[in-house]
């Protein structure tokens, strides 16, 4: 006992005791604790035993139980009122804007020291809003897709019929490449399947097959050939001058009551280019007009 127990203010530590290392494992504690055992039971089962000991309940100190607590609440408010830093509130606009230009107002002793803990700070910014913006951004992103499916590659064309517009528009048929595993979309086919072949994909869809690597391949073959894999398309029919398709029986005018000649497009001619000035009556385009201009008005 004096040995180990004659300095009050400083006792050895159970490990100490034993004979062990800082860093020990448990079969060590375990072999070594079998070889002293003997010579002193009462000195060694102690030590022996508060290795034993399961760690100490960090739960107690989580945020649960201290989300409450007046220390918790005031602890940021007071550090920055002492550093002179005041920050906005998580996950706020001016929070994301603030850090991602942030500089220091620390003093260091050359530049190149000041600018490298600017850079790490907006680097670990760039890392939080990956975290916990990323499920808005693909909200975000899901909603353009649904809105933008059709794409209008001119704005509306208005051309003035009387009293009344016609409205043509250059539609154009789009494929949307969305992968319903990982919930991400991609601008071509050779993209989805380059996705389809990475790690991340793999490990999705580990989780929810029993062959990942058969179903992976069969989701790259459908691809390729078209037939689904992620493919989605939208969009309207257009004809090879790019124009809309209208129903048969073409337009009338409720001011003239001459009907055109009916055409299952809508012509880029503007009206007054394909009307008859002489019989005011309008056709679908302004070759037919001349056309007629020749046959009936000579």
């Amino acid at each position: 006992m004096g040995l180990f127990f004659s300095n009050i203010n400083n006792p050895p530590l159970p490990h100490e005791v034993l004979g062990l290392p800082p860093l020990f494992t448990k079969s060590q504690a375990r072999s070594q604790y079998l070889k002293l055992v003997r010579s002193n039971p009462f000195l060694y089962n102690s030590a022996y035993d508060c290795i034993k000991r399961d760690p100490p309940n960090l739960n107690l100190y989580n945020n649960d139980v201290l989300r409450d607590s007046t220390y918790v609440i005031d602890l940021f408010d007071r550090i920055g009122d002492f550093s002179g830093f005041k920050c906005p509130e998580f996950r706020s606009p001016d929070f994301y804007k603030k850090f991602k230009n942030y500089q220091s107002p620390r003093k260091f002793k050359r530049e190149e020291e000041r600018n490298l803990f600017n850079f790490k700070v907006r680097k670990i910014i760039k890392e939080v809003y990956k975290i916990y913006e990323q499920d808005v951004d693909m909200v975000v992103d899901d909603s353009i897709k649904v809105e933008g499916s059709i794409k209008v590659d001119d704005s509306i064309k208005v051309v003035e019929a009387s009293n009344e517009g016609v409205y043509t528009t250059n539609v154009k048929k789009e494929k949307q490449f969305k992968c319903e595993y990982c919930s991400k979309g991609f601008r071509s086919k050779n993209q989805l399947i380059n996705h389809f072949k990475s790690k991340k994909h793999f490990e999705k869809i580990k989780e929810k097959e029993e062959e990942p690597k058969g179903f992976i391949k069969k989701q790259i073959e459908k691809c390729e050939e078209g037939k689904g894999g992620g493919v989605e398309e939208g969009g309207s029919e257009v004809n090879e001058g790019g124009e809309v398709k209208v129903e048969e029986g073409g337009i009338e005018d409720d001011n003239n009551n001459n009907t055109f000649i009916p055409s299952p497009y809508i012509s880029k001619d503007p009206i007054a280019f394909r009307t008859c000035s002489r019989c005011n009556k309008r056709f679908d385009t302004r070759i037919k007009m001349i056309e007629h201009i020749k046959k009936e008005h000579k």
